[in-house]
């Protein structure tokens, strides 16, 4: 077998039986300097890519991969139950929710804050309703200790747009819909007086 001059040299200085002390010290600091090194990149690369994982885990776990918006803002997306079908008929869909969106303010009684809400049809995960006057709602542990907020607590939404509700589109209704289901009375200030919702 043909070794090369690197392994020729190293077996050489190896097999020496003269031991100079100071080459053998600079030897081991190299050979402890590179591994040192080597170990130190290991290391960060690992960080890295466990944290780049655990931020993209964190952010499409509240983020849909795909979002349909409407065209005209606050009109909302006319016959949206037959494309949420067609949408979640598409391969490779896992699921296809209709979610509505919007800036709100949380009064609380330590300070409020800014969130963005996120209203959707039926929550994924089951939540225990202590008050069942209320919907359930979850908020973000960050969110929910600027504002004080424990568990069971009763949230105060504030909505800071400053017009008034058309009282006839799609999102109206479902808005008048849903609270009438809940059995909690409609805040929501209509542009149109209030009809029944059947």
């Amino acid at each position: 077998m043909q070794r090369s001059f690197e392994w020729f040299a190293a077996g050489r200085y190896l097999k020496s039986r003269h031991r100079h002390a100071f080459i053998n010290i600079v030897t081991g600091i190299s050979v402890a300097g590179v591994a040192a090194g080597v170990m130190a990149l290991i290391l960060a690369m690992g960080i890295n890519n466990g944290f780049r994982r655990k931020l993209e885990a964190s952010l499409l776990g509240a983020t849909p991969h795909v979002a349909v918006l409407e065209r005209n803002p606050s009109t909302g997306i006319a016959g949206w139950k037959e494309l949420r079908a067609k949408l979640a008929a598409v391969d490779g869909t896992v699921s296809a929710e209709a979610a509505l969106y919007g800036k709100v303010l949380v009064a609380s009684p330590l300070q409020p804050a800014e969130a963005t809400l996120k209203g959707v049809e039926a929550f994924p995960v089951p939540v225990d309703a202590r008050d069942k006057r209320f919907p359930p709602i979850v908020l973000g542990s960050q969110l929910a200790r600027r504002t004080g907020m424990r568990e069971g607590s009763a949230v105060r939404l504030l909505s800071p747009q400053g017009e008034l509700h058309c009282g006839s589109c799609n999102k109206c209704g479902e808005r008048r819909r849903a609270f009438a289901a809940c059995g909690v009375p409609d805040p929501t200030p209509y542009a149109e007086p209030r009809t029944e919702v059947g």
